[in-house]
């Protein structure tokens, strides 16, 4: 159908979509998933509703012939930090205070379970970096590393010499949250950062194209989101080549699933 349901359209070929359900139900004070490894009602309710609104979807495949030739996908573009219990809230402003109490302007600072920094002058980099590591070292507010300059630079966040690129970003001490007030809290967990808990995320794959010797089987090894889009390309058999980003990389595909 069209995007309003009103009408016969053609199937495209390549669909995508997004369910919010479970990063809203997990980010929710009475959301999320205790230290223990329960999950609350909400994250529960979340679950289902996902599961069933995918079950729809196969179910109208099936209906119109289109599962048998359709490759299914389904994963999430982050984690949430901290994956498991409450995050520990601190103020968003602990690492602007202490830059511009020493003169130091900051331009903008983007923070959730990270910090990107962007400066008003640059060639303080250094400097400004030096001082959130004496923060660091003598009243730690959740920092475990400073990333600025080369450092930067190696760790593939982009060229320091770009204004696109942050001056400095802060890693966040796994289960650390920046926030405008801690002492009323909206929420017990956050993306955006590179935590462990943000960079780790299932991925499951089904539908016709599988081969049929790997129904239900588990892979163990870690690949990465970026490969879904070389997959997709060999599925419908383009060129992943003429992605740019997969030839600068070396992005594979998903291993075993159309070979």
């Amino acid at each position: 159908m069209n995007s309003r349901g009103t009408e016969l359209a053609e199937v495209p070929n390549l669909f995508g979509m997004n369910f919010q359900a479970l990063s809203v139900a997990q980010k929710v004070l009475s959301g999320g998933i205790a230290a223990d490894g329960t999950p609350s009602a909400d994250l529960e309710t979340a679950l289902k509703h996902t599961d069933q609104s995918i079950g729809e979807i196969i179910q109208q495949l099936k209906q119109n012939n289109l599962y048998d030739s359709t490759l299914i996908v389904l994963t999430a573009k982050h984690g949430q930090n901290p994956r498991l219990g409450s995050a520990t809230l601190v103020k968003d402003n602990v690492f602007t205070n202490a830059l511009e109490g020493v003169g130091i302007k900051v331009a903008q600072a983007t923070q959730d379970d990270v910090a990107l920094i962007w400066l008003d002058d640059s060639k303080q980099t250094n400097e400004a970096a030096a001082v959130l590591n004496l923060l660091k070292q003598y009243n730690n507010p959740g920092i475990d590393t400073v990333y600025y300059g080369e450092k930067l630079k190696q760790a593939g966040f982009g060229d320091p010499s770009d204004n696109r690129t942050p001056d400095l970003i802060v890693k966040l001490q796994p289960g650390v949250v920046l926030v405008g007030n801690p002492a009323k809290p909206s929420k017990q967990a956050e993306h955006g950062g590179f935590s462990q808990d943000d960079l780790n995320v299932g991925l499951i794959v089904g539908g016709g194209l599988v081969p049929a010797q790997l129904d239900g089987t588990i892979k163990t090894q870690n690949v990465k989101t970026t490969q879904i889009a070389v997959t997709a390309l060999d599925a419908l058999g383009l060129n992943p080549a003429d992605l740019q980003g997969a030839v600068a990389e070396h992005t594979q595909p998903l291993p075993d699933l159309l070979s």
